[in-house]
């Protein structure tokens, strides 16, 4: 079964990949050539190839991909961009409205819009195409990741699409990233609506470059598990409070936050659930709190602060390491290892050594591990994460259980 599967699947995606390149030649024709070539039919039909003993190949139609199922449709339009994926509908009729099954969907405007004088409202093309696509949508939207750049957000546009994926699809999974282009370095910002980020249904939010002006997005998110702020600024450190005060279910947290203003306040980490905490800059933040009876990693990219202003109550983390002596820019990790599954063990293993490692000026790290080397679970974690691991361990520090 599996033999056939991978065949029909490698069939597929030769018919997609030379549909472009072959649709144009006449129908049934055959071309002589050193090499096996393929010609397709002009019409909506799915296509039989045979070979010819002078190594032609001619294309008959044949309804064989009517007879694939859905799923192994979806898994090869998962290995395509949301564009595309959406392309593929011209293949035939049987491809026309798989791609509005897919689990996940990434809209990157940065290729869409160049040019400064277009706004993101109902007139523009890009923004109408994306709602769309949106609205046309017909299964379960895992995921979905917009990327926008700087004068893309007026109008209230975003707000509509955040609302659309939220209230409508019920998507679990959210990225917004405001990027910022080589031809537009000016800070903008845009107006999240209220409650806007605090539907039921959110499981995973990521922000990157935003300007976070109150906690009124953010204001009840009791379901959300993944909370990311990259590049978030804030007018002051009683936002953030506010934000991480609003999430009592966080079991993953980063955060690469700056405020305007310093204050004596210091950022507060409180939540019972937590699993995973990555600091990665802390900008005019001068002290931290974090209270967790629950957190098993602890990664520090930029110690920020001095080593009076951290104040760590996480019974399950066991080091010795000072964390000041090999300086501010040498990350921190703090690993204690268990056999029981959890989502920041699993994130730490997909995403946060992937983040780790694509600085360049990255280049050191100092890692504490617990461990017990009579259970075997927690004996091949030791060995994944130190195999991840492809630069220097200046130091390296394991405490048995």
């Amino acid at each position: 079964m599996g033999y056939r599967r991978n065949y029909a699947i490698t069939f597929v995606a030769l018919v997609v990949a030379l549909w472009g390149v072959t649709k144009a030649q006449p129908s049934g024709s055959c071309v002589s050539s050193p090499y096996p070539t393929f010609t397709l039919a002009n019409d909506d039909k799915p296509y039989l190839i045979t070979v010819s003993d002078d190594h032609s190949v001619k294309v008959k139609n044949v309804d064989w991909i009517s007879k694939l199922p859905d799923d192994v449709l979806l898994i090869i339009l998962s290995r395509l961009s949301t564009e595309e994926a959406i392309r593929t509908s011209v293949v035939s009729k049987r491809w026309e409205h798989v791609w509005n099954q897919m689990s996940h969907l990434v809209f990157d405007m940065r290729k869409k819009i160049i040019n400064s004088n277009n706004t993101l409202d109902g007139s523009n093309p890009v923004a109408t195409l994306i709602t769309q696509v949106i609205n046309n949508h017909r299964g379960h939207l895992e995921s979905c990741v917009i990327i926008h750049v700087p004068y893309q957000g007026g109008n209230g546009m975003l707000n509509s699409w955040i609302r659309l994926l939220s209230c409508v699809k019920r998507t679990k999974v959210l990225t917004l990233r405001y990027h910022y282009g080589t031809w537009d370095r000016k800070f903008k910002t845009f107006n999240f609506s209220p409650d806007s980020l605090s539907h039921p249904s959110l499981m995973s939010l990521s922000l990157h470059s935003y300007f976070l002006e109150s906690s009124h997005p953010l204001r009840n998110c009791s379901n959300l598990r993944t909370l990311k702020l990259l590049s978030i600024v804030a007018p002051e450190i009683g936002v953030f409070n506010r934000v991480l005060a609003s999430c009592p279910c966080l079991e993953v947290l980063v955060l690469g936050i700056c405020c305007f203003k310093k204050s004596r306040v210091p950022l507060k980490i409180e939540n019972k659930k937590l699993k995973l905490l990555q600091v990665s800059s802390l900008e005019r933040i001068d002290a931290i709190e974090v209270s967790t009876t629950s957190l098993d990693i602890l990664a520090i990219i930029d110690i920020c602060c001095r080593r009076d202003d951290l104040s760590l109550q996480s019974p399950q983390l066991q080091f010795n390491r000072n964390f000041w002596v090999l300086g501010p820019y040498v990350p921190h990790i703090s690993y204690n290892i268990s056999e029981e599954k959890s989502i920041g063990n699993e994130e730490f293993v997909n995403t946060i050594y992937g983040e780790l490692l694509r600085p360049f000026a990255i280049l050191y790290v100092a890692l504490s591990v617990s461990v017990d080397l009579m259970n075997p679970t927690e004996v091949e974690r030791l060995r994944q994460v130190l195999g991840l691991w492809t630069r220097k361990i200046l130091e390296l520090e394991i405490i048995f259980k």
